[in-house]
């Protein structure tokens, strides 16, 4: 089967789960992530794990797979920090918001992070997930959003490398492949011990190629 066949089938199994469920809560986002997975042979292995109740992610950024393949390696609940574009995507928008989504200004870190602090006045356990290049195709980028929220609230940051899901879902390509996906969560970074530039540096020189 072509990737391009693949992703037919991704849009039909998403849209089915989108008609099917009333809410797509984080229980209907993990059993779909397992769908694709094994209907359409991609296996992610993950190494390391989330040691806290409530903790920041700060991820590189392949594809739109690495959704799917975070939630395949935490079992704690993710919140999602997503650029305001997706948002106004049919199915996908209602998904980012019905998941509680944070909708941010990929342009304006502090307007971005402002945007967060009102999430965590509700937010008792989990993982906000952060992916601080901003977009997919901004390999060097760094946005400062996410280690600000951390040291503001005093939230441990675990960086996450993802490898293979730009292979699994290239960007500029309408595709699927099968495949394998490496996650490797690190230690976390205890942010009250650190600058935020220490912090910024040290995140990179993990998750950045």
């Amino acid at each position: 089967m072509s990737g391009f066949l693949r992703f037919l089938g991704l849009v039909g199994l998403s849209m089915k789960y989108y008609y099917l469920n009333a809410k797509i809560t984080e229980t209907v986002a993990r059993k779909w992530a397992n769908d694709v997975c094994r209907k359409f042979d991609i296996e992610i292995q993950c190494y390391g794990k989330f040691k806290h109740d409530k903790f920041v992610v700060l991820a590189n950024h392949e594809s739109y797979f690495d959704i799917p393949a975070l939630y395949k390696c935490c079992n704690k609940k993710l919140v999602w920090v997503a650029k305001e574009e997706l948002f106004k995507i049919p199915i996908v928008g209602h998904a980012l918001g019905d998941l509680d989504a944070v909708s941010v200004d990929r342009f304006d870190d502090f307007k971005s992070a402002r945007a967060i602090l009102r999430l965590l006045k509700n937010f008792e356990n989990g993982g906000i997930v952060i992916f601080p290049q901003g977009s997919r195709i901004e390999k060097g980028a760094f946005h400062m959003g996410g280690v600000f929220l951390a040291k503001k609230r005093g939230l441990p940051i675990y960086p996450v490398k993802i490898n293979g899901t730009g292979k699994i879902m290239p960007v500029g390509k309408v595709a699927l492949n099968k495949g394998n996906v490496l996650v490797r969560i690190f230690e976390p970074l205890d942010a009250s011990l650190h600058s935020q530039e220490d912090i910024k540096r040290k995140v990179m020189e993990l998750i950045y190629d």
